[in-house]
Protein backbone atom coordinates (compact mmCIF):
# COMPACT_ATOMS: atom_id res chain seq x y z
CA UNK A 1 0.00 0.00 0.00
CA UNK A 2 0.97 3.38 -0.38
CA UNK A 3 2.12 6.05 2.52
CA UNK A 4 -0.35 7.72 4.30
CA UNK A 5 -1.16 10.57 2.22
CA UNK A 6 -1.32 14.38 3.72
CA UNK A 7 -4.09 16.88 3.94
CA UNK A 8 -4.74 20.36 4.03
CA UNK A 9 -6.87 21.05 6.17
CA UNK A 10 -7.35 25.08 8.01
CA UNK A 11 -8.57 25.78 11.61
CA UNK A 12 -12.04 26.98 10.52
CA UNK A 13 -12.61 23.50 8.75
CA UNK A 14 -11.22 21.88 11.92
CA UNK A 15 -13.64 24.03 14.19
CA UNK A 16 -16.41 23.37 12.25
CA UNK A 17 -15.66 19.69 12.28
CA UNK A 18 -15.77 19.97 15.96
CA UNK A 19 -18.76 22.36 16.46
CA UNK A 20 -20.73 19.94 14.51
CA UNK A 21 -23.90 19.18 16.40
CA UNK A 22 -24.19 15.56 15.21
CA UNK A 23 -20.59 14.72 16.63
CA UNK A 24 -21.16 17.16 20.04
CA UNK A 25 -23.15 15.95 23.40
CA UNK A 26 -27.14 16.74 23.17
CA UNK A 27 -28.68 18.93 24.93
CA UNK A 28 -31.88 19.25 26.62
CA UNK A 29 -34.96 21.56 26.41
CA UNK A 30 -34.32 24.19 29.20
CA UNK A 31 -38.01 24.63 30.68
CA UNK A 32 -39.05 26.18 34.77
CA UNK A 33 -40.83 23.44 35.77
CA UNK A 34 -43.79 24.35 38.27
CA UNK A 35 -45.55 22.55 40.23
CA UNK A 36 -49.14 22.81 41.20
CA UNK A 37 -50.54 22.22 44.67
CA UNK A 38 -52.21 19.28 43.80
CA UNK A 39 -48.97 17.80 42.43
CA UNK A 40 -49.50 18.59 38.56
CA UNK A 41 -46.28 19.79 37.02
CA UNK A 42 -46.32 22.43 34.30
CA UNK A 43 -43.17 23.19 31.87
CA UNK A 44 -42.29 26.70 30.25
CA UNK A 45 -39.88 26.84 27.93
CA UNK A 46 -37.14 28.84 28.00
CA UNK A 47 -36.19 30.87 25.09
CA UNK A 48 -34.81 33.84 23.70
CA UNK A 49 -36.55 37.23 24.09
CA UNK A 50 -36.01 37.48 20.52
CA UNK A 51 -38.95 34.63 19.83
CA UNK A 52 -40.76 35.03 22.75
CA UNK A 53 -44.11 35.85 21.96
CA UNK A 54 -45.57 39.41 23.16
CA UNK A 55 -49.11 40.50 24.18
CA UNK A 56 -50.23 43.74 22.50
CA UNK A 57 -47.67 43.82 19.87
CA UNK A 58 -48.80 43.75 15.83
CA UNK A 59 -46.95 40.68 14.04
CA UNK A 60 -48.84 41.37 10.60
CA UNK A 61 -50.94 38.92 8.62
CA UNK A 62 -52.45 36.51 9.87
CA UNK A 63 -49.85 34.17 8.01
CA UNK A 64 -47.20 36.30 9.45
CA UNK A 65 -48.68 35.31 12.93
CA UNK A 66 -49.05 31.64 12.51
CA UNK A 67 -45.09 32.10 11.04
CA UNK A 68 -44.09 34.21 14.36
CA UNK A 69 -45.91 31.24 16.94
CA UNK A 70 -43.68 28.67 15.00
CA UNK A 71 -40.37 30.12 15.14
CA UNK A 72 -41.43 30.12 19.08
CA UNK A 73 -42.40 26.44 18.97
CA UNK A 74 -39.36 25.11 16.43
CA UNK A 75 -36.84 26.90 19.61
CA UNK A 76 -39.36 25.64 22.60
CA UNK A 77 -39.37 22.23 20.88
CA UNK A 78 -42.80 21.57 20.27
CA UNK A 79 -45.43 21.27 17.26
CA UNK A 80 -48.62 23.51 16.90
CA UNK A 81 -51.57 23.03 15.08
CA UNK A 82 -54.43 25.54 14.15
CA UNK A 83 -57.60 25.64 16.07
CA UNK A 84 -61.01 27.55 16.17
CA UNK A 85 -61.50 30.85 14.46
CA UNK A 86 -64.62 33.52 14.74
CA UNK A 87 -65.33 36.08 11.68
CA UNK A 88 -67.50 38.71 10.88
CA UNK A 89 -70.81 38.47 8.91
CA UNK A 90 -68.41 39.95 6.02
CA UNK A 91 -66.26 36.97 6.39
CA UNK A 92 -63.67 38.49 7.48
CA UNK A 93 -61.47 36.54 10.50
CA UNK A 94 -61.69 38.68 13.88
CA UNK A 95 -59.93 36.28 16.24
CA UNK A 96 -57.69 33.18 15.25
CA UNK A 97 -56.07 30.06 17.74
CA UNK A 98 -52.98 28.47 17.65
CA UNK A 99 -52.45 25.23 20.30
CA UNK A 100 -50.12 23.01 20.86
CA UNK A 101 -50.09 19.95 19.38
CA UNK A 102 -50.99 18.22 22.12
CA UNK A 103 -54.31 19.90 23.06
CA UNK A 104 -57.63 18.42 23.51
CA UNK A 105 -58.43 14.92 25.18
CA UNK A 106 -57.58 11.61 23.57
CA UNK A 107 -60.23 9.60 21.84
CA UNK A 108 -61.31 6.76 23.82
CA UNK A 109 -61.90 3.57 22.04
CA UNK A 110 -64.78 1.15 22.77
CA UNK A 111 -64.68 -2.15 21.78
CA UNK A 112 -66.73 -5.55 23.05
CA UNK A 113 -64.35 -8.23 24.85
CA UNK A 114 -66.52 -10.63 25.05
CA UNK A 115 -67.47 -11.07 21.11
CA UNK A 116 -64.71 -12.61 18.84
CA UNK A 117 -62.76 -10.50 16.09
CA UNK A 118 -60.12 -11.24 13.52
CA UNK A 119 -59.46 -7.86 13.16
CA UNK A 120 -56.41 -7.05 15.78
CA UNK A 121 -57.32 -4.22 18.76
CA UNK A 122 -54.53 -1.75 17.99
CA UNK A 123 -52.67 -0.68 20.91
CA UNK A 124 -54.09 3.57 21.79
CA UNK A 125 -51.15 5.71 21.72
CA UNK A 126 -52.79 9.24 23.34
CA UNK A 127 -50.51 12.24 21.94
CA UNK A 128 -53.17 14.35 23.52
CA UNK A 129 -52.91 15.05 27.24
CA UNK A 130 -54.79 17.79 27.29
CA UNK A 131 -52.52 20.71 27.12
CA UNK A 132 -53.62 24.07 27.28
CA UNK A 133 -50.71 26.31 25.84
CA UNK A 134 -52.19 28.77 22.92
CA UNK A 135 -51.99 31.99 21.70
CA UNK A 136 -54.83 34.13 20.15
CA UNK A 137 -54.75 36.45 17.60
CA UNK A 138 -57.27 39.61 17.16
CA UNK A 139 -57.67 41.58 14.22
CA UNK A 140 -57.39 45.51 14.48
CA UNK A 141 -59.92 46.92 13.41
CA UNK A 142 -60.09 48.34 9.82
CA UNK A 143 -56.91 46.93 8.73
CA UNK A 144 -55.83 42.99 7.82
CA UNK A 145 -53.23 43.10 10.53
CA UNK A 146 -53.27 40.63 13.91
CA UNK A 147 -52.25 41.55 17.53
CA UNK A 148 -51.88 38.80 20.11
CA UNK A 149 -54.44 39.15 22.54
CA UNK A 150 -53.46 35.77 24.56
CA UNK A 151 -50.77 33.67 25.38
CA UNK A 152 -50.69 30.75 27.31
CA UNK A 153 -46.96 29.21 27.66
CA UNK A 154 -47.19 26.47 30.26
CA UNK A 155 -47.53 22.55 28.63
CA UNK A 156 -48.60 19.82 31.21
CA UNK A 157 -46.27 17.57 29.22
CA UNK A 158 -42.65 17.21 28.88
CA UNK A 159 -41.74 19.24 25.67
CA UNK A 160 -39.15 17.52 23.17
CA UNK A 161 -35.07 17.46 23.53
CA UNK A 162 -33.25 19.48 21.18
CA UNK A 163 -31.33 16.72 19.65
CA UNK A 164 -34.92 15.24 18.35
CA UNK A 165 -35.73 18.78 17.31
CA UNK A 166 -35.49 17.19 13.77
CA UNK A 167 -38.11 14.82 14.33
CA UNK A 168 -40.89 17.46 14.64
CA UNK A 169 -43.29 18.11 11.84
CA UNK A 170 -41.71 21.28 10.66
CA UNK A 171 -38.45 19.73 9.97
CA UNK A 172 -39.54 16.66 8.64
CA UNK A 173 -40.89 18.68 5.37
CA UNK A 174 -38.08 18.43 2.90
CA UNK A 175 -37.19 21.75 1.31
CA UNK A 176 -36.76 22.01 -2.37
CA UNK A 177 -32.86 22.53 -1.83
CA UNK A 178 -32.75 19.02 -0.49
CA UNK A 179 -35.13 17.56 -3.63
CA UNK A 180 -33.17 18.86 -5.90
CA UNK A 181 -29.90 17.57 -4.18
CA UNK A 182 -31.93 14.05 -3.93
CA UNK A 183 -32.33 14.37 -7.75
CA UNK A 184 -28.95 15.20 -8.51
CA UNK A 185 -27.60 12.07 -6.66
CA UNK A 186 -29.17 9.55 -8.43
CA UNK A 187 -26.87 6.97 -9.56
CA UNK A 188 -27.43 8.63 -13.45
CA UNK A 189 -25.68 11.31 -12.60
CA UNK A 190 -23.09 9.80 -10.78
CA UNK A 191 -20.09 9.85 -13.10
CA UNK A 192 -17.47 8.57 -10.49
CA UNK A 193 -14.09 6.61 -11.61
CA UNK A 194 -12.30 4.77 -8.54
CA UNK A 195 -9.38 2.55 -9.59
CA UNK A 196 -7.66 -0.35 -7.72
CA UNK A 197 -5.95 2.43 -4.96
CA UNK A 198 -9.55 2.34 -3.52
CA UNK A 199 -8.55 0.43 0.10
CA UNK A 200 -5.73 3.62 0.45
CA UNK A 201 -8.14 5.42 -0.20
CA UNK A 202 -10.59 4.04 2.19
CA UNK A 203 -7.64 4.14 4.86
CA UNK A 204 -7.12 7.51 4.85
CA UNK A 205 -10.24 8.33 4.95
CA UNK A 206 -10.96 6.73 7.86
CA UNK A 207 -7.30 7.67 9.37
CA UNK A 208 -8.45 11.50 8.65
CA UNK A 209 -11.57 11.07 10.63
CA UNK A 210 -9.71 9.64 13.28
CA UNK A 211 -7.85 12.44 13.62
CA UNK A 212 -10.22 15.56 13.15
CA UNK A 213 -13.51 13.49 14.71
CA UNK A 214 -13.74 13.24 18.35
CA UNK A 215 -14.47 9.69 19.40
CA UNK A 216 -14.24 7.93 16.47
CA UNK A 217 -11.62 4.75 16.23
CA UNK A 218 -9.86 3.50 13.94
CA UNK A 219 -7.16 0.26 13.07
CA UNK A 220 -6.17 -1.67 10.48
CA UNK A 221 -3.88 -4.39 9.54
CA UNK A 222 -1.39 -5.01 6.73
CA UNK A 223 0.00 -8.18 5.42
CA UNK A 224 2.65 -8.10 2.15
CA UNK A 225 1.59 -4.59 1.75
CA UNK A 226 -2.13 -5.45 1.11
CA UNK A 227 -5.03 -4.60 3.06
CA UNK A 228 -5.95 -7.89 5.73
CA UNK A 229 -8.39 -6.11 8.91
CA UNK A 230 -9.55 -3.21 9.83
CA UNK A 231 -12.31 -2.49 12.44
CA UNK A 232 -14.07 1.22 13.40
CA UNK A 233 -16.38 2.49 15.75
CA UNK A 234 -17.71 5.97 15.91
CA UNK A 235 -19.13 7.70 18.99
CA UNK A 236 -22.27 6.91 18.96
CA UNK A 237 -21.49 3.56 18.57
CA UNK A 238 -19.74 3.91 22.02
CA UNK A 239 -22.17 5.07 23.54
CA UNK A 240 -24.65 2.41 22.65
CA UNK A 241 -22.16 -0.20 23.35
CA UNK A 242 -21.67 1.51 26.88
CA UNK A 243 -25.57 1.21 27.35
CA UNK A 244 -26.40 -2.45 25.75
CA UNK A 245 -23.40 -4.23 26.35
CA UNK A 246 -25.43 -7.05 27.77
CA UNK A 247 -25.76 -9.54 25.21
CA UNK A 248 -23.41 -8.78 22.14
CA UNK A 249 -23.62 -10.93 19.04
CA UNK A 250 -21.08 -11.10 15.87
CA UNK A 251 -20.83 -13.35 12.61
CA UNK A 252 -18.74 -13.11 9.47
CA UNK A 253 -20.68 -12.56 6.55
CA UNK A 254 -19.46 -12.50 2.83
CA UNK A 255 -20.43 -10.63 -0.48
CA UNK A 256 -20.29 -7.62 0.72
CA UNK A 257 -17.60 -6.65 -1.97
CA UNK A 258 -15.19 -7.18 -5.07
CA UNK A 259 -12.83 -8.50 -2.64
CA UNK A 260 -14.31 -10.75 -0.68
CA UNK A 261 -13.10 -9.31 2.40
CA UNK A 262 -15.87 -10.87 5.80
CA UNK A 263 -17.77 -8.00 6.83
CA UNK A 264 -18.31 -8.18 10.89
CA UNK A 265 -20.75 -6.25 12.37
CA UNK A 266 -20.82 -6.42 16.24
CA UNK A 267 -24.73 -6.26 17.32
CA UNK A 268 -26.27 -5.07 20.93
CA UNK A 269 -29.85 -5.47 21.35
CA UNK A 270 -31.43 -1.65 22.43
CA UNK A 271 -34.26 -0.88 24.97
CA UNK A 272 -36.74 -1.38 21.99
CA UNK A 273 -35.51 -4.82 21.69
CA UNK A 274 -33.96 -3.34 18.14
CA UNK A 275 -30.77 -4.53 16.74
CA UNK A 276 -27.97 -1.94 17.23
CA UNK A 277 -24.63 -1.79 15.55
CA UNK A 278 -22.00 -0.49 18.43
CA UNK A 279 -18.75 -1.49 16.06
CA UNK A 280 -17.77 -3.10 12.63
CA UNK A 281 -14.97 -4.64 10.83
CA UNK A 282 -13.98 -6.52 7.88
CA UNK A 283 -11.15 -9.72 7.76
CA UNK A 284 -9.34 -11.65 4.81
CA UNK A 285 -9.86 -14.64 6.38
CA UNK A 286 -11.42 -16.21 9.12
CA UNK A 287 -8.71 -17.74 10.87
CA UNK A 288 -8.01 -17.81 15.00
CA UNK A 289 -5.35 -14.88 14.53
CA UNK A 290 -7.92 -12.57 12.61
CA UNK A 291 -10.66 -13.00 15.51
CA UNK A 292 -7.82 -12.43 17.91
CA UNK A 293 -6.69 -9.09 16.84
CA UNK A 294 -10.29 -8.17 15.95
CA UNK A 295 -11.05 -8.71 19.81
CA UNK A 296 -7.99 -6.86 20.53
CA UNK A 297 -9.15 -3.97 18.66
CA UNK A 298 -12.80 -4.29 19.93
CA UNK A 299 -11.00 -3.75 23.65
CA UNK A 300 -8.69 -1.47 23.10
CA UNK A 301 -11.79 0.44 22.05
CA UNK A 302 -14.31 0.30 24.54
CA UNK A 303 -11.81 -1.49 27.22
CA UNK A 304 -15.07 -3.66 28.54
CA UNK A 305 -15.89 -6.82 27.96
CA UNK A 306 -19.63 -7.70 26.99
CA UNK A 307 -21.52 -9.75 29.56
CA UNK A 308 -22.27 -12.58 27.21
CA UNK A 309 -21.22 -12.88 23.80
CA UNK A 310 -23.30 -15.10 21.10
CA UNK A 311 -21.80 -16.47 17.60
CA UNK A 312 -22.52 -19.76 15.78
CA UNK A 313 -20.06 -22.61 15.68
CA UNK A 314 -17.16 -21.34 14.29
CA UNK A 315 -14.08 -23.07 16.39
CA UNK A 316 -11.75 -19.78 15.06
CA UNK A 317 -13.87 -17.80 17.44
CA UNK A 318 -14.63 -19.74 20.51
CA UNK A 319 -10.63 -20.09 20.20
CA UNK A 320 -10.00 -16.39 19.90
CA UNK A 321 -12.88 -15.21 22.65
CA UNK A 322 -11.52 -17.96 25.30
CA UNK A 323 -8.34 -16.23 24.98
CA UNK A 324 -9.20 -12.42 24.88
CA UNK A 325 -12.09 -12.28 26.70
CA UNK A 326 -11.52 -13.70 30.52
CA UNK A 327 -14.94 -12.89 32.09
CA UNK A 328 -18.09 -12.49 29.06
CA UNK A 329 -19.77 -15.42 29.03
CA UNK A 330 -19.41 -17.48 25.56
CA UNK A 331 -22.82 -18.97 24.32
CA UNK A 332 -23.78 -20.39 20.89
CA UNK A 333 -26.67 -19.02 18.63
CA UNK A 334 -29.99 -20.95 18.81
CA UNK A 335 -30.81 -20.05 15.64
CA UNK A 336 -27.98 -21.37 13.91
CA UNK A 337 -28.37 -24.87 15.57
CA UNK A 338 -32.11 -25.08 15.62
CA UNK A 339 -31.77 -24.45 11.82
CA UNK A 340 -29.59 -27.66 11.60
CA UNK A 341 -32.12 -30.22 13.32
CA UNK A 342 -34.60 -30.90 10.49
CA UNK A 343 -31.58 -32.52 8.55
CA UNK A 344 -29.45 -34.02 11.23
CA UNK A 345 -32.91 -36.31 12.21
CA UNK A 346 -33.22 -36.98 8.60
CA UNK A 347 -29.87 -38.28 8.68
CA UNK A 348 -30.21 -40.41 12.01
CA UNK A 349 -33.44 -41.78 11.03
CA UNK A 350 -33.68 -41.13 7.22
CA UNK A 351 -37.55 -43.70 7.37
CA UNK A 352 -39.23 -40.99 10.02
CA UNK A 353 -42.87 -40.13 9.16
CA UNK A 354 -43.89 -36.61 9.04
CA UNK A 355 -45.91 -37.09 11.91
CA UNK A 356 -43.59 -38.09 14.38
CA UNK A 357 -41.10 -35.39 13.05
CA UNK A 358 -43.29 -33.01 13.84
CA UNK A 359 -43.95 -34.66 17.30
CA UNK A 360 -39.99 -34.61 17.75
CA UNK A 361 -39.68 -30.93 16.66
CA UNK A 362 -42.50 -30.08 18.90
CA UNK A 363 -40.87 -31.41 22.24
CA UNK A 364 -37.78 -30.66 21.30
CA UNK A 365 -38.58 -26.93 20.90
CA UNK A 366 -40.26 -27.24 24.36
CA UNK A 367 -37.02 -28.37 26.45
CA UNK A 368 -34.32 -26.71 24.96
CA UNK A 369 -36.19 -23.22 24.89
CA UNK A 370 -37.65 -23.42 28.06
CA UNK A 371 -35.61 -21.25 30.10
CA UNK A 372 -37.59 -21.96 33.50
CA UNK A 373 -37.05 -25.69 33.74
CA UNK A 374 -33.78 -27.09 35.96
CA UNK A 375 -30.49 -28.54 34.47
CA UNK A 376 -30.93 -31.86 35.65
CA UNK A 377 -34.98 -31.83 34.73
CA UNK A 378 -33.73 -30.66 31.06
CA UNK A 379 -31.16 -33.75 31.32
CA UNK A 380 -33.88 -36.30 32.24
CA UNK A 381 -36.53 -35.02 29.28
CA UNK A 382 -33.51 -35.09 26.61
CA UNK A 383 -32.58 -38.49 27.96
CA UNK A 384 -36.42 -39.78 27.05
CA UNK A 385 -36.66 -37.85 24.19
CA UNK A 386 -33.21 -39.20 22.44
CA UNK A 387 -34.77 -42.76 24.12
CA UNK A 388 -38.39 -42.18 22.04
CA UNK A 389 -37.44 -41.57 18.69
CA UNK A 390 -34.08 -43.70 18.97
CA UNK A 391 -31.58 -41.07 18.70
CA UNK A 392 -28.95 -42.03 21.90
CA UNK A 393 -26.52 -43.13 19.68
CA UNK A 394 -26.73 -40.40 16.77
CA UNK A 395 -23.00 -38.54 16.67
CA UNK A 396 -25.00 -35.52 16.30
CA UNK A 397 -27.33 -35.48 18.98
CA UNK A 398 -24.13 -36.39 21.63
CA UNK A 399 -22.25 -33.83 20.83
CA UNK A 400 -25.02 -31.24 21.30
CA UNK A 401 -25.95 -32.84 25.14
CA UNK A 402 -21.71 -32.55 25.93
CA UNK A 403 -22.23 -28.96 24.83
CA UNK A 404 -25.29 -28.04 26.52
CA UNK A 405 -24.03 -25.55 28.63
CA UNK A 406 -23.12 -23.24 25.96
CA UNK A 407 -26.50 -23.02 24.65
CA UNK A 408 -29.21 -24.34 26.42
CA UNK A 409 -30.73 -21.12 28.35
CA UNK A 410 -31.34 -23.80 31.62
CA UNK A 411 -27.60 -23.53 32.29
CA UNK A 412 -26.87 -19.65 32.18
CA UNK A 413 -30.12 -18.49 33.71
CA UNK A 414 -27.97 -16.07 36.49
CA UNK A 415 -26.43 -14.07 33.51
CA UNK A 416 -28.12 -10.84 33.29
CA UNK A 417 -30.44 -9.82 30.19
CA UNK A 418 -29.80 -13.36 28.93
CA UNK A 419 -33.44 -13.42 28.22
CA UNK A 420 -32.76 -11.66 25.10
CA UNK A 421 -30.70 -15.00 23.68
CA UNK A 422 -34.64 -16.50 23.39
CA UNK A 423 -35.05 -14.17 20.40
CA UNK A 424 -33.90 -15.48 16.57
CA UNK A 425 -30.22 -14.63 14.99
CA UNK A 426 -29.83 -10.91 15.40
CA UNK A 427 -26.77 -11.29 13.15
CA UNK A 428 -28.49 -12.70 10.55
CA UNK A 429 -30.84 -10.17 11.01
CA UNK A 430 -28.45 -6.87 10.77
CA UNK A 431 -26.74 -8.96 7.76
CA UNK A 432 -30.24 -9.28 6.09
CA UNK A 433 -30.26 -5.98 7.03
CA UNK A 434 -27.30 -4.78 5.27
CA UNK A 435 -27.72 -6.62 2.22
CA UNK A 436 -29.76 -3.85 1.40
CA UNK A 437 -27.20 -1.33 1.10
CA UNK A 438 -24.24 -3.25 0.11
CA UNK A 439 -23.57 -5.75 -3.23
CA UNK A 440 -21.12 -7.78 -4.10
CA UNK A 441 -19.59 -5.96 -6.98
CA UNK A 442 -19.09 -2.88 -4.39
CA UNK A 443 -15.34 -1.02 -4.11
CA UNK A 444 -14.72 -0.67 -0.35
CA UNK A 445 -15.42 3.41 -0.64
CA UNK A 446 -18.26 2.51 -2.01
CA UNK A 447 -19.56 -0.58 0.82
CA UNK A 448 -18.75 2.07 3.40
CA UNK A 449 -21.02 4.76 1.66
CA UNK A 450 -23.38 1.94 2.14
CA UNK A 451 -22.57 0.81 5.57
CA UNK A 452 -22.70 4.62 6.64
CA UNK A 453 -26.47 5.14 4.88
CA UNK A 454 -27.40 1.67 6.46
CA UNK A 455 -26.24 3.46 10.09
CA UNK A 456 -28.20 6.40 9.35
CA UNK A 457 -31.28 4.45 8.75
CA UNK A 458 -30.98 2.40 11.69
CA UNK A 459 -30.08 5.62 14.04
CA UNK A 460 -32.92 7.60 12.91
CA UNK A 461 -35.54 4.70 13.44
CA UNK A 462 -34.00 4.61 16.75
CA UNK A 463 -34.40 8.35 17.24
CA UNK A 464 -38.00 8.39 15.93
CA UNK A 465 -38.92 5.39 18.66
CA UNK A 466 -37.50 7.30 21.24
CA UNK A 467 -39.57 10.54 20.20
CA UNK A 468 -42.17 8.53 19.78
CA UNK A 469 -41.73 7.11 23.89
CA UNK A 470 -42.15 10.85 24.52
CA UNK A 471 -44.59 12.00 22.83
CA UNK A 472 -47.24 9.27 23.32
CA UNK A 473 -48.61 7.81 26.79
CA UNK A 474 -49.72 4.30 25.96
CA UNK A 475 -53.25 3.60 27.73
CA UNK A 476 -52.94 2.14 31.94
CA UNK A 477 -55.08 -0.96 32.55
CA UNK A 478 -54.94 -0.93 35.86
CA UNK A 479 -54.87 1.80 38.75
CA UNK A 480 -51.57 0.64 40.59
CA UNK A 481 -48.94 2.87 40.98
CA UNK A 482 -46.19 0.16 39.48
CA UNK A 483 -47.85 -0.07 36.08
CA UNK A 484 -47.74 4.31 35.98
CA UNK A 485 -44.08 4.23 37.17
CA UNK A 486 -43.14 1.69 34.46
CA UNK A 487 -44.76 4.24 32.20
CA UNK A 488 -42.61 6.81 32.76
CA UNK A 489 -39.49 4.45 33.50
CA UNK A 490 -39.61 2.12 30.41
CA UNK A 491 -39.94 2.52 26.18
CA UNK A 492 -42.94 1.50 24.88
CA UNK A 493 -41.97 -1.39 23.61
CA UNK A 494 -40.44 -2.52 27.03
CA UNK A 495 -43.50 -1.15 28.77
CA UNK A 496 -46.18 -3.41 26.62
CA UNK A 497 -44.56 -6.37 28.35
CA UNK A 498 -44.30 -5.56 31.45
CA UNK A 499 -47.37 -4.22 31.21
CA UNK A 500 -49.07 -7.92 30.30
CA UNK A 501 -47.14 -8.93 33.38
CA UNK A 502 -48.58 -6.81 35.51
CA UNK A 503 -51.95 -7.58 34.69
CA UNK A 504 -51.44 -11.31 34.77
CA UNK A 505 -49.83 -10.25 38.42
CA UNK A 506 -52.97 -8.68 39.17
CA UNK A 507 -56.00 -10.93 38.02
CA UNK A 508 -54.44 -14.67 37.91
CA UNK A 509 -51.82 -14.81 41.12
CA UNK A 510 -52.30 -14.44 44.64
CA UNK A 511 -49.92 -14.86 47.55
CA UNK A 512 -50.05 -17.79 49.53
CA UNK A 513 -47.24 -17.79 51.47
CA UNK A 514 -44.28 -15.84 52.71
CA UNK A 515 -41.16 -16.69 54.73
CA UNK A 516 -37.54 -15.02 55.14
CA UNK A 517 -34.16 -16.54 55.61
CA UNK A 518 -31.32 -13.85 56.19
CA UNK A 519 -31.34 -11.65 53.13
CA UNK A 520 -33.36 -14.21 51.25
CA UNK A 521 -37.08 -13.74 50.98
CA UNK A 522 -39.36 -16.78 49.59
CA UNK A 523 -42.79 -16.59 47.99
CA UNK A 524 -45.53 -19.40 47.12
CA UNK A 525 -47.54 -17.28 44.70
CA UNK A 526 -50.86 -19.08 43.40
CA UNK A 527 -51.62 -18.71 39.89
CA UNK A 528 -54.87 -19.12 38.66
CA UNK A 529 -55.23 -20.87 34.83
CA UNK A 530 -57.55 -21.12 32.24
CA UNK A 531 -57.64 -24.98 30.68
CA UNK A 532 -58.47 -25.32 27.49
CA UNK A 533 -60.48 -27.91 27.55
CA UNK A 534 -63.43 -26.73 29.61
CA UNK A 535 -63.76 -23.09 31.34
CA UNK A 536 -62.94 -23.78 35.23
CA UNK A 537 -60.44 -22.40 36.86
CA UNK A 538 -57.55 -24.88 38.31
CA UNK A 539 -54.77 -23.61 40.63
CA UNK A 540 -50.96 -24.19 40.31
CA UNK A 541 -48.28 -23.07 42.86
CA UNK A 542 -45.10 -21.79 42.09
CA UNK A 543 -41.99 -21.22 44.55
CA UNK A 544 -40.05 -18.20 44.18
CA UNK A 545 -36.71 -17.11 45.95
CA UNK A 546 -35.91 -13.33 45.66
CA UNK A 547 -32.72 -11.90 47.23
CA UNK A 548 -32.35 -8.61 47.90
CA UNK A 549 -29.14 -5.75 48.37
CA UNK A 550 -28.66 -2.77 49.00
CA UNK A 551 -25.78 -0.76 47.48
CA UNK A 552 -26.18 2.63 48.47
CA UNK A 553 -29.79 3.85 47.52
CA UNK A 554 -30.00 1.11 45.17
CA UNK A 555 -31.77 -1.89 45.68
CA UNK A 556 -31.17 -4.99 43.09
CA UNK A 557 -33.81 -7.45 43.61
CA UNK A 558 -32.93 -11.28 41.75
CA UNK A 559 -36.16 -13.23 41.38
CA UNK A 560 -35.96 -17.26 40.54
CA UNK A 561 -38.03 -20.23 40.18
CA UNK A 562 -37.76 -23.17 42.24
CA UNK A 563 -40.74 -25.43 41.85
CA UNK A 564 -43.32 -24.21 39.20
CA UNK A 565 -43.46 -21.91 36.13
CA UNK A 566 -42.25 -18.62 36.90
CA UNK A 567 -43.60 -15.53 34.69
CA UNK A 568 -40.53 -13.60 34.86
CA UNK A 569 -37.07 -14.47 35.85
CA UNK A 570 -35.38 -11.66 37.06
CA UNK A 571 -36.11 -8.11 38.27
CA UNK A 572 -33.70 -5.13 36.99
CA UNK A 573 -31.59 -2.92 38.97
CA UNK A 574 -34.43 0.54 40.21
CA UNK A 575 -32.86 3.83 41.76
CA UNK A 576 -36.22 3.57 43.62
CA UNK A 577 -36.42 1.57 47.22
Amino acid sequence: MEPEREYDISDEDINEIQNDDDYNSPKATATRKNETPGGSLYYAPIVDKLFLPVIGHNYGTLDQCEEMYRLYAYHACFDIRKAGQKTAKSGLVKQKYYLCNKAGTPKEVYFDTLQETKKPIRKSNMECTGCRAKVRFDRVYGTYTFVLADFEEQHNHELLPIEYRHLSKKERQMRYAEKLFVYHSTKRYLNVFINATDSQMLVNKLEKRKKYVPGFSFEYKLEKSQLHSIFWADEVAKCNYKEFSDVISFDATYRTNRYNLKFVPFTGIDNHRRCVTVAAAMIRDETVESYKWLLNCFMKTFGKEPNMIVTDQDKSMAIAIKEVFKTANHRLCMWHIMRKVPSKIQEANPNIEDKQEKDFKKRFDKIVWNMYIEPTVFEEKWEKLMDDFSLKNDSWFKYMFDIRSSWIPAYFIETEMFGLMRTTSRSESENAFFSHFTRSASNLLTFMDGFESAMLKQRSKQESLNVQTIKKNLKLLTLLRIEKHALKVYTDTIFLIIQQEIVAALYKCSLDKMDKEEYTEIFVVKEKLESERNARMKGRKMKVRMKVRMKGKKMKAQVWRIKGKARMKKKSSSNTR
